[in-house]
């Protein structure tokens, strides 16, 4: 999880699955929006389970899913931040055991609701 590296830069970690997802981060980061601001970000990527196979119960009913699938890192204390920016990881705050606020959404989820 983040501490402190150099004097003046904050690093901190974030859980992101995928670029489409996490696109925002990875510009960012590329084009030195971080340092900038004095963070160093850690890009935590986790790796995908298997597809469901079709006749699995999860797939018609979303209440047996698990709201953290894969991406646990923030429930394990190893990152600091999460994306939410599906209905899904919504939920995923609401279910939280460790806390953690919706700092933000992204526009497509702010127009549905």
């Amino acid at each position: 999880m983040s501490d402190d590296t150099t004097a003046g830069t904050k690093r901190i970690s974030v859980e992101s699955a995928e670029a489409v997802l996490g696109l925002h981060w990875f510009v960012a980061q590329d084009e030195g929006l971080f340092a900038e601001e004095g963070l160093d970000v850690q890009i935590l990527r986790p790796q995908a389970p298997p597809p469901l196979p079709g006749d699995d119960p999860r797939v018609t009913d979303p209440k047996l899913l698990d709201a953290f699938n894969y991406q646990k890192l923030f429930e394990e204390k190893k990152c600091d931040v999460y994306r939410a920016c599906e209905w899904g990881q919504i939920r995923r705050t609401y279910e939280s055991k460790r806390g953690g606020p919706i700092a933000g959404k992204r526009p497509t989820v702010v127009c549905q609701g």
